[in-house]
């Protein structure tokens, strides 16, 4: 098999991971090795150089064919013909859901990120994301606080972390179990439709996808697409509706997206054990996990002064209703109190 992994690599690298022309390619001479010997064009690469590269970065490649190839994946429209692998891949048996939004996400939206990420790592979750500024990041960093594993998904070549600013982040993935995934080669050309495409890789892993702020042109509303052709589960945050992140969001909870304010909400969805200790949100509110909440926790927290609900209603942008239900949670759970002038930290 690793003669085939070696061929494997040596065609990407030519085709510049050309997934059509690949495909072409094993379909009609049946094998890797066979298709690279019947190149008609002349080929200066050294098949076995590219293989040792891979070996001295740690790197794994699992080809379709293979059993260890993640099943969900193998599934899909169009799947990887072959992944490259940095890390330890989670096993077959264990939960993957993704967890994508935006790049210009609010600080809500990263907390809200976060907070979900966190509280299904507890719950035994894998979190997929794809290494990105914003929620990305947010879901990654999320899992890692619990030493939770997760999944980097990448749009470029499998050497080097795009955006730079998350080396560190991806390191600290390696470091805590989880992986980097790429279909890009070793010094493979980056594009701009690669990140596009990578996202069908995200939702396919997964047995949900979790939106989490998605503006009309979002990658986000791509993964959600990619999802609902995998007949996967789309699972939406909602937010107010004169905020630019949440207009593609609130698209797909009016076309048949479930929506979801609470990571018990995803579990229950979902039909998964929630392992979730009450005692938790009692001594910290770090582990709330409402989207309401959270929002309404952030603003008492920059406000520093009493807020009424009227108050709060208008810079949250959230109907009373709904704040005076959040509220009661927040005073009986401890984390707020009530004033003459209004409710505080």
């Amino acid at each position: 098999m690793d003669e085939e992994k070696k061929y494997f690599n040596a065609l990407n690298l030519i085709l510049k991971a050309d997934y059509s022309a690949l495909i072409k390619l094993k379909s009609e001479f049946l094998s890797y090795k066979s298709a690279f010997e019947n190149l008609k064009k002349p080929i200066s690469i050294d098949i076995e150089a590219g293989w040792q590269k891979l070996q001295k970065q740690k790197i794994q490649i699992i080809l379709k064919d293979e059993t260890d190839f993640p099943s969900l994946l193998k599934e899909i429209p169009w799947p990887p013909l072959g992944i490259y692998v940095r890390g330890e891949l989670p096993k077959d048996n264990e939960i993957k859901i993704a967890v994508v939004g935006t790049r210009k996400a609010t600080i809500i939206g990263r907390e809200i990120s976060e907070h979900f990420s966190q509280e299904l790592a507890n719950n035994g979750v894998v979190i997929v994301s794809g290494l990105a500024m914003g929620i990305d990041s947010a879901s990654h960093v999320g899992a890692l606080k619990l030493k939770g594993k997760t999944i980097a998904v990448l749009g470029n070549e499998i050497g080097s972390f795009y955006p730079r600013q998350n080396q560190k982040l991806a390191k600290r993935i390696l470091e805590n179990n989880g992986c980097i995934i790429s279909e890009y080669p070793l010094n493979c050309p980056t594009y701009r439709a690669n990140f596009l495409a990578r996202n069908r890789i995200i939702s396919g892993l997964s047995k949900a996808v979790v939106i989490i702020e998605a503006p009309f042109e979002s990658g986000a509303l791509n993964t959600a697409r990619y999802a609902i052709e995998q007949n996967r589960e789309v699972l939406v945050v909602p937010g107010p509706l004169n905020n630019k992140n949440y207009e593609g969001s609130l698209k797909l909870i009016r076309e048949g997206a479930r929506l979801i304010t609470s990571a018990k909400d995803i579990l229950e969805d979902l039909n998964l054990e929630i392992k979730i200790e009450k005692e938790k949100h009692k001594t910290s509110a770090k582990n709330i996990t409402d989207a309401n909440q959270i929002i309404i926790l952030k603003i008492l927290e920059e406000a520093g002064t009493p807020l009424t609900i009227d108050k709060i209603s208008s810079i949250a942008k959230l109907n009373p209703q709904v704040i005076n239900q959040a509220i009661s949670f927040l005073i009986i759970e401890g984390f707020i109190k009530e004033t003459e002038k209004g409710y505080i930290i």
